[in-house]
């Protein structure tokens, strides 16, 4: 995880000598971040404002030191907020319960936030060393591998997702798809099957997929971790008729060679493990 620190004070951006804040982050976060960008800006609304979208762009995590109180050049809430996609309502809340711990109602003069920027987590917290200490160890850190995950679509549920209705509309495949591609895999590889007009030299009168979704999901698990790749499926389960969708997988991973290997040996698995019904006219 890539960390970046920006440490927003005018009288530490005159003299570098005064920031304590650096020494207590490395301290915190040993061993838990591959690398960590360190900056010094003035309590400025567009340089804070500059320096925390070419961060976002660069690292996984950007916090934000100081400017978080009620002074006149407390602006780093100002600069930060119209910057983010989506907020984390629940930090703010959490921070100031434990800080009221330390500094009791003192504690609701901190304005601390914190929300998504692109792929990237931005937290905004007070300025004071053991302030920052204690949002790192217990919220940030416990919390930003999982929000991350989140962030850049990896499902909640596990390595794979199989989803299941009575008949997968066409809306429905580009819906899935979209979902899929919402993801930051460069390869993803994406496969639709179609209840044919003809089967077996006959017109297809009906037809009706014959595997569970939990058997589908066995099959999808089994083949992502021996491939190291994440397999999505939505399958239709009621009777169908030609030209309905069958099923929709999705293949996610590194590169198209694992994508092209694993969605091949997901459907072919799926082909030979499924029991089929159909009629003919």
């Amino acid at each position: 995880m890539r960390l970046s620190l920006i440490i927003v004070s005018d009288r530490v951006f005159i003299d570098k000598s005064l920031d304590r804040i650096l020494h207590t982050v490395e301290e915190a976060v040993s061993g838990r971040v591959s690398e960590i960008n360190h900056h010094i800006v003035p309590n400025e609304k567009r340089l804070i404002q500059i320096k925390v979208l070419e961060e976002s762009l660069c690292s996984d995590v950007v916090i934000v030191c100081g400017g978080t109180g009620l002074g006149p050049r407390d602006l780093s809430v100002e600069a930060v907020e119209p910057l983010l996609e989506k907020r984390l309502e629940g930090f703010g809340e959490f921070f100031r319960r434990l800080s009221s711990k330390e500094v009791g109602v003192r504690a609701v003069l901190s304005r601390a936030l914190a929300g998504a920027i692109g792929s990237s987590l931005v937290f905004v917290v007070p300025g004071k060393p053991s302030a920052v200490e204690q949002a790192l160890k217990e919220i940030i850190l416990p919390l930003a591998e999982h929000a991350l995950e989140t962030l850049r679509g990896v499902s909640h549920w596990g390595r794979s997702e199989i989803l299941e209705k009575d008949r997968v509309s066409a809306d429905d495949a580009c819906l899935f798809i979209k979902k899929i591609l919402s993801t930051r895999d460069p390869a993803i590889c994406v496969f639709v099957g179609k209840v044919k007009e003809v089967s077996k030299g006959k017109r297809v009168l009906w037809f009706k997929a014959g595997i569970s979704r939990d058997s589908l999901k066995t099959i999808a698990e089994k083949i992502s971790l021996k491939h190291g790749v994440k397999i999505d499926a939505v399958l239709s389960s009621g009777t169908l008729v030609p030209g309905d969708v069958i099923i929709v997988a999705a293949v996610a991973a590194e590169n198209r060679e694992k994508a092209f290997t694993a969605l091949r040996e997901f459907i072919e698995k799926y082909k030979r493990e499924a029991k089929h019904e159909e009629a003919f006219v």
